[in-house]
């Protein structure tokens, strides 16, 4: 039974690793080996439930979606090779239509995969995960096709402008359209990854009994806690909205209001800190019990040497030099932070906190990459043949902002999940002897 225990815990380390390598994958030019990683470890996830707890069908699955795959990824590169052979117009249906054929194909073997893991693990979770992944990456293939079949416009400052210099209003429409499809196709994926994530979080055995909890929860006396945390990062959410849509644009050549800007981002970085301090302490007076306030100050400390205090510094002439006392800050901070969640955890039983440190992870390592991601983007863009196809079709600047709007989005979705949590938040009361 031990040993069962041991190797349940054991598969449920390696998908969760698994699953946040696999958000790591969107880092540019290096995203394919965390991707390669996250497979491999999904591999041995397989293999260790088909041995301990008779999940037989997961590999023929995966090997019919991969075969499935090749088969409709090679007429992909066929197309992507010829020249001349099929215009550009018919090129980009052609690629989605094979996408889309090959993703309703194989949708019988993932869903064998997601239910079967769900059989043997006795997580329902798993199922939601399923229904939400499909739907999203099926809407996002689609919008986009949409997209890349309008890669004719030219991108002009906040507008888009044909090629001839006229505005064509359908193939704006056809943006719009498929710009909603591919923020829907985002969000339903991103949903589904935080289910696939609570799953693999409250798996504990593979024994269908559950353990019957010996303990109550209460949320008494945590409203005051509640009001100030979610107002805080409400307040964080709109100005990391602000600072995003860059209110400077809107009051062009206004210095004073730029300045201003400024002065409002310092501010609500210091009210930030300010109220999550308060609202931490309030809680940790509530449970009688301070160590998560200390892992709660060391996180903020060193998120605020690493990010605010290190660039200020100009002996920092090495750029190896900079990234690794940056790096040293960032294991510090996120180790803290670890702790903390893992004590917000353990007082409240809401594994949901674990979600919200990963993305909280994921956001701190893209921070921290990308002045690396910036040097690799400006040299594939100046000095390879899809950097000039990329150029020539005015997606240079959308390829640039990319790490930008990357840590933008993954940041929105850190502090939207903190809000849901901490919305939601109880306390253990274990019960007398």
């Amino acid at each position: 039974m031990e040993n069962r225990q041991k190797i349940a815990r054991n598969v449920k380390i390696f998908a969760l690793i698994g699953l946040t390598l696999g958000l790591l994958g969107f880092t540019p030019m290096i995203g394919l080996y965390f991707s390669l990683v996250s497979s491999i470890l999904f591999i041995i996830v397989f293999y260790k439930l088909k041995v301990h707890a008779g999940a037989k069908n997961l590999f023929s699955n995966l090997f019919s979606i991969i075969g499935i795959n090749l088969a409709f990824l090679m007429p992909v590169f066929l197309i992507l090779h010829a020249k001349g052979m099929i215009g550009n117009e018919y090129m980009i249906v052609l690629i989605t239509a094979c996408m889309i054929f090959d993703y309703l194909l194989s949708y019988k073997f993932v869903k064998n995969i997601f239910y079967e893991i769900a059989r043997v693990t006795h997580q329902k979770y798993f199922i939601k995960a399923f229904k939400l992944f499909f739907i999203g990456l099926l809407i996002f293939i689609v919008g986009m096709g949409l997209s890349l079949g309008n890669l004719e416009m030219k991108v002009i400052n906040l507008g888009f402008v044909p090629i001839g210099g006229n505005i064509d209003f359908k193939s704006i429409s056809i943006l719009a359209v498929a710009s909603i499809l591919l923020c829907v196709g985002v969000i339903f994926s991103l949903v589904s990854f935080i289910y696939h994530a609570l799953a693999w979080l409250n798996f504990e055995s593979f024994d269908e009994e559950k353990k019957e909890k010996n303990y109550t929860t209460t949320t008494q006396g945590l409203k005051l806690i509640k009001i100030i945390m979610i107002s805080n990062l409400s307040l964080n959410f709109i100005l990391n909205i602000g600072l995003w849509v860059d209110f400077k644009f809107i009051f062009n050549g206004l210095n004073f209001l730029s300045n201003s800007m400024q002065i409002v981002n310092i501010t609500g970085i210091c009210l930030f800190y300010t109220l999550s301090f308060i609202s931490v302490m309030l809680l940790c007076k509530k449970i009688r019990s301070y160590k998560m306030l200390l892992f709660f100050i060391s996180w903020m400390v060193f998120g605020c040497i690493g990010s605010y205090v290190i660039p200020l510094f100009d002996y920092f002439t090495s750029l190896y030099g900079f990234f690794l006392c940056s790096a040293l800050f960032l294991i510090l901070s996120i180790t803290s932070a670890f702790f903390f969640f893992k004590e917000l955890v353990k007082i409240s039983g809401m594994k949901i906190f674990f979600v919200v440190f990963s993305f909280l992870f994921i956001c701190g390592f893209y921070v921290w990459f990308q002045p690396i991601a910036d040097i690799l983007i400006d040299r594939f863009l100046r000095f390879s043949d899809s950097g000039y196809l990329l150029d020539f079709f005015s997606l240079s600047d959308l390829v640039e902002s990319y790490p930008v709007v990357l840590i933008d989005l993954i940041n929105c979705i850190y502090i939207i999940l903190s809000i849901v949590a901490w919305s939601r938040l109880k306390i253990k009361i274990m019960p007398k002897a």
